[in-house]
């Protein structure tokens, strides 16, 4: 809906909704205000979002969300949203999200600017392997984390990343009274050398619970 970022209100209520595909999206949304509740969003494939919102003001309440891509190869589109496997992907976007089923295959929410708030959520991820992946995801976000049940089990033998939460650059970000049940496996520490030549090496963590990178 709106994808030209028009002047449109919408209520997306009690829907089913189920795809199957190689790149998929259960619902873009770029409206004014959208309202996304109890509704059932399944999609499965390769790179596959369940929602993905460029919106002024959204609301994302009771709806279970599940987001079960494999993550095979690199995949394009001309879409304005990354191909990715996860269930909410939101940019530029005020958006509150509160009391859904989250269940992914890579990666949970993940927010690009705008600010937003996480609350009482039950989030499940349990990574393929085959790409990055995060329980929850944030940069340049005002972001409050509030009450969630998170879950999250990694699968990286150092290529890919694994956060249950990574926060960069985000704007005094809350994280507050969540229960977390993390699983991580043990990882080498890559050494790069930043910048080239310089001769000052940096460790990259690449399986880690909770960063906050500001």
């Amino acid at each position: 809906s709106g994808m030209n970022v028009g002047d449109l209100e919408v209520e997306y209520i009690n829907n089913s909704i189920s795809a199957t595909s190689d790149i998929v999206y259960g619902m873009e949304l770029c409206g004014t205000a959208e309202n996304v509740q109890s509704n059932i969003i399944t999609v499965i494939g390769n790179k596959t979002t369940g929602i993905a919102a460029k919106s002024e003001d959204i609301n994302i309440f009771n709806n279970e969300i599940n987001a079960l891509g494999e993550n095979l190869g690199n995949s394009t589109t001309v879409e304005i949203f990354e191909p990715m496997t996860a269930a909410i992907n939101l940019i530029n976007s005020i958006a509150d999200i509160g009391f859904n089923t989250i269940v992914s295959s890579s990666r949970g929410i993940l927010a690009e600017n705008g600010f937003v708030t996480i609350r009482f959520n039950e989030i499940n991820v349990v990574d393929n392997g085959l790409d990055d992946s995060y329980g929850i995801f944030a940069e340049g976000t005002d972001i409050g984390i509030f009450e969630n049940n998170i879950t999250y089990v990694g699968n990286t033998a150092g290529e890919t990343i694994n956060n249950a939460v990574y926060l960069k650059d985000c704007t005094e970000p809350l994280i507050q009274e969540n229960e977390f049940d993390i699983t991580l496996p043990s990882c080498y520490v890559d050494w790069k050398e930043i910048p080239p030549g310089s001769g000052n090496w940096v460790g990259v963590v690449l399986s880690e619970g909770i960063v906050v990178d500001s």
